[in-house]
């Protein structure tokens, strides 16, 4: 009995040995028959090139926004009724323009009173002086005592500090009667007007908030890794939305002394002309400072397929099969454009990637 299940294990063992070694054979059957089909694809001629390696320019990358050269919320700076305003939002004004006119007769009445305040302190001041003439020759003649001399002449200097006196409330007066008119500091352009004739304004009422934009200034923001790069002079390009891929310079001419404490990073502000008032300020910008250059792969442009934000290229292994490559693109020059990431230089890669082609393709 022993013998006969001795004979069974034996059996048994050389049945699974031999399934074994069929599945194996079928195995490597199947992994020889795709070596050999890969081998045997027909090759595709199609024309390739090594990848090229050229000097280009290396930007710091920004964002900024756009804001007036001036901006002032213009005060009244008088008391009284506005009578009239001259100016509309979008109105273009020059320095010294009239923006409104506040009613000036209480002002003007106040200012008669204080010239003819001074004119009457400078007629007594006159007085005083012969007075003080006069007794400075009596007391030299011993008609006058020597406290009734300095009297007079207390009141000779009184006379004079009260003349000055008087000119000045009528100086006020007359600055006050001309501040009725209300004029542009500088030179722009009416963002809003806040008064309409009627209102009743103080000194600290604001009437018109006046933005100079002939010059517009670009303020950005460095991170703390790339402050050392930016220094005052050096130009920026920058784009907007508004515009598409136009490019506007600008040259740094601030720089903040120091980091801000919350976002770790610089504000520097670059000038730009704006003479014919196309850009306007709040526009959010893109800009880019030049480092300088490096030493970047660059591809054809027509090596590159463009899948919405992703951009692939074709790249021929040492089996001569295209290997399909997601790369990081720099910006185009001409008709090429650089690879920040995903090549090499000397690489050999699909000039044309039409649509025929795709990863897995063997070449000639």
């Amino acid at each position: 009995m022993g013998s006969a299940m001795n004979d069974k294990t034996t059996w048994g063992i050389i049945a699974m040995t031999a399934l074994a070694a069929g599945i194996g054979a079928a195995g490597c059957g199947t992994a020889s028959a795709d070596i050999k089909h890969k081998k045997d694809d027909p090759a595709v001629k199609i024309e390739t090139i090594p990848v090229a390696e050229r000097q280009v320019p290396r930007f710091l990358t920004l964002t900024g926004t756009l804001v007036a050269n001036q901006k002032a919320d213009v005060a009244a700076d008088t008391m009284g009724k506005v009578q009239r305003t001259y100016v509309e939002r979008g109105s273009f004004v020059r320095k010294g323009e009239l923006l409104a006119i506040v009613d000036a007769r209480s002002v003007a009445l106040t200012r008669a009173e204080a010239n003819a305040e001074a004119r009457a302190a400078s007629v007594r001041s006159e007085q005083s002086k012969a007075d003080c003439e006069r007794s400075g020759r009596l007391f030299q003649e011993g008609a006058i005592s020597k406290a009734e001399y300095e009297r007079q002449g207390a009141q000779c200097e009184a006379s004079q500090w009260s003349k000055q006196a008087a000119e000045a409330r009528a100086g006020q007066a007359g600055r006050a009667l001309g501040d009725s008119s209300i004029r542009a500091p500088f030179s722009g352009i009416v963002m809003e007007r806040l008064v309409t004739a009627g209102e009743y304004v103080r000194p600290d009422t604001r009437v018109i908030s006046l933005v100079d934009i002939d010059q517009l200034r670009l303020e950005l923001t460095v991170p703390e890794s790339a402050v050392g790069n930016v220094n005052e002079g050096q130009t920026v390009t920058f784009r907007l939305a508004s515009f598409g891929d136009h490019e506007f310079p600008a040259k740094i001419q601030y720089v903040g002394p120091a980091l801000r404490r919350t976002s770790r990073d610089l504000v520097v502000e670059a000038i730009l002309d704006n003479a014919d008032h196309k850009l306007r300020p709040g526009m959010f910008a893109a800009a880019k400072l030049e480092l300088g250059t490096t030493s970047t792969p660059v591809v054809p442009l027509t090596a590159l397929r463009d899948e919405g934000s992703v951009r692939r290229i074709f790249v021929v292994n040492r089996d001569k099969h295209l290997e399909e490559r997601v790369v990081e693109a720099g910006d185009a020059m001409g008709d090429v454009v650089a690879i920040v990431r995903g090549v090499t230089s000397g690489e050999h890669i699909v000039k044309v990637a039409g649509g025929d082609v795709r990863d897995g393709l063997r070449v000639e």
